[in-house]
Order: structure tokens, then sequence, then C-alpha cells
């Protein structure tokens, strides 16, 4: 895959991350005392239903190792 904005805009970096988005449950506990639910620590992940996310203009949000995100939009075209 290859990214329109491949390099991090504030520090030059190559990108690192693709933001993407997984259903997941979380286990909860009811505390009848207080009649209110907490989480229990631990989570189911649905790694099936993982998927790329796009922003209302179809770009993607990019991260380097030193934390910045930036958007950019995937391009199938070949590099030079």
């Amino acid at each position: 895959m290859r990214f329109d904005v491949p390099r991090c805009p504030t520090c030059g970096g190559r990108t690192r991350a693709l933001s993407e988005r997984v259903s997941v449950n979380a286990t909860l506990t009811y505390d009848r005392e207080t009649r209110a639910y907490d989480y229990a620590g631990d989570s189911d992940v649905f790694w099936d239903t993982q998927e790329t996310e796009h922003d209302p203009d179809g770009r993607v949000e990019l991260w380097c190792s030193r934390g910045h995100s930036w958007k950019a939009r995937i391009s199938d075209k070949d590099a030079a």
C-alpha cells in the first residue's frame, strides 16, 4: 500500500501505523449494593471486524514512531 503523504509532515519520519477499528466486548461486573456496573478488566476482541478508518474525505490517519499523526489517501500509484 502507498500513501499520497507517506512521511510525517511534522518530523519527516516514515509511516509506522494506520488507525483501524475493531469491535470489542468488555466484560462488566455488577455491584448489588451500589447497583452500578464497572469494567471487569478483560475483553473479547473480534479481529474479523478490523477495518481501516476513513474520514469524510476518504483519508486515513497515519502515525510515525514519534507519535505524530496526519491524514493521507491510500494510493495505488507505482513508486517512482
